[in-house]
């Protein structure tokens, strides 16, 4: 049994004990509060006003993007310079990153989204890319080491692709059983540097519009026949959008669900992405729109009634899209998602979250 294995052994037993001890009836007092990392945020770009705000506003990990192609835009030549800026920024207001792997540079396809499976050499480039990455920004961590002036904030949790269940983050028809493979392949190149870290399942969109993609309940059920694949992962991360938050709670619950049927019970869950969208063009259109007053409210509720249900759900990441709106003129709507206008103003929304994330019950 490699030492991989062996972590992730110890996490599940762990993880059946919490799930039993959620059995028995519980005393009168209030629920716990959410584990440290629970609240967080998807950003646009960072800058340190931006940081000291989200920190001061309960948010405790920042889901960032980590794009190879940003990296290595040609083979051998890694420039680490701006996600260096960016993690010491991240972990120098207390805040966990949370990597999102997704993207490859133009010399492995000229699609960015397009997996790096279609080749050995496609796919020893990969491991080997995020076995650097791992070694650099993990758990013991050559940056950590280098910069012990900063609180240690580890890449801990990761997940392996955004929306695999979409055609367009999946650069083509998605397929459960090739996205197997991404995480399998994914799993040994961060194990040779970091074998403590977790892995997930990228974040899962629920219903999509007709030829947008594979549907989460689909995608979930045909990734968990693929044999062994329960080894090649430790978390769920979905993204259950709903046009009110009754919806993100019954999505959320189907996803637990299949999860159960599959004996897969003690397995987190994450939300790696929620909200709602106030403006940007064709905003009637789209199913997720609110108004600033209804956005709050409906985070409210949705926090709420996740923290509620946390538990049962076994849910440990709340984070929401997005931190700020684009200050981009006549963006679409996907990009008016924020806590934050696109002129750094707040949006009721902003109160709303700051007092559950600070309180941690709400």
């Amino acid at each position: 049994m490699t030492a991989g294995h062996r972590m992730r052994s110890l996490r599940r037993v762990a993880a059946l004990a919490l799930a039993a001890s959620a059995l028995i009836p519980a005393a009168a007092s209030a629920a716990p509060a959410p584990p440290h990392g629970f609240f967080g945020v998807v950003p646009s770009a960072l800058n340190r006003s931006d940081v000291t705000r989200m920190a001061a506003s309960g948010v405790a990990t920042v889901r960032l993007q980590v794009n190879w192609g940003f990296i290595e835009p040609r083979p051998g030549q890694r420039d680490w310079t701006n996600y260096d800026a960016v993690v010491a920024s991240i972990a120098g207001a207390g805040m966990q990153p949370e990597p999102v792997l997704l993207g490859v540079p133009s010399w492995i396809s000229r699609k960015a989204a397009r997996p790096p499976l279609f080749s050995a050499g496609q796919r020893q480039a990969w491991m080997g890319f995020v076995a650097e990455l791992a070694a650099r920004y993990g758990h013991s961590g050559s940056f950590w080491s280098a910069h012990p002036e900063l609180p240690y904030e580890p890449f801990a949790d990761w997940e392996v692709w955004n929306e695999p269940n979409l055609t367009g983050f999946w650069g083509g028809r998605p397929s459960p059983r090739r996205y197997a493979r991404l995480l399998r392949i994914t799993r040994s190149g961060i194990d040779r540097s970091d074998p403590s870290a977790r892995i997930a399942v990228g974040g899962l969109f629920p219903p999509p519009r007709a030829h947008y993609g594979v549907t989460l309940e689909s995608f979930m059920q045909r990734l968990y026949r693929v044999h062994g694949i329960r080894r090649a992962f430790d978390a769920v991360a979905i993204h259950p959008y709903a046009s009110r938050p009754k919806g993100v709670l019954a999505e959320t619950r189907q996803a637990r669900r299949i999860m159960n049927r599959h004996h897969d019970g003690a397995t987190p869950l994450w939300i790696t992405e929620v909200g709602w969208t106030t403006g940007g063009a064709h905003w009637r259109r789209s199913p997720f729109k609110a108004t600033e007053s209804q956005q709050a409210r409906f985070l409210k509720r949705t926090f709420r009634r996740l923290l509620r249900a946390r538990l049962a759900l076994r849910l440990e990441h709340l984070i929401w899209f997005a931190w700020q709106d684009t200050a981009q003129a006549g963006a679409p709507w996907t990009g008016f998602a924020g806590l934050l206008r696109g002129n750094g103003t707040a949006k009721p929304s902003l109160s709303a979250y700051s007092a559950i994330a600070n309180q941690g019950a709400g």
